[in-house]
């Protein structure tokens, strides 16, 4: 499965989706936040990651 939901994602007229493009997070663990340039950090639950800048989102 991995990433479906972005790479694969499309409407319900089976045009391509543009929702992942709004991501600033997402699969950048370990990098700069574009926002406040804290480091972005991964964490896992139910087998699914969720990326987040602890600054900015506590």
């Amino acid at each position: 499965m991995g990433d479906s939901q972005v790479t694969n994602y499309v409407n319900v007229l089976g045009e391509k989706g543009t929702y992942q493009e709004q991501f600033l997070v997402y699969r950048r663990e370990g990098k700069r936040c574009p926002a406040c340039k804290g480091i972005i950090k991964k964490v896992k639950t139910g087998g699914r990651g969720t990326f987040y800048c602890e600054k900015c989102q506590r």
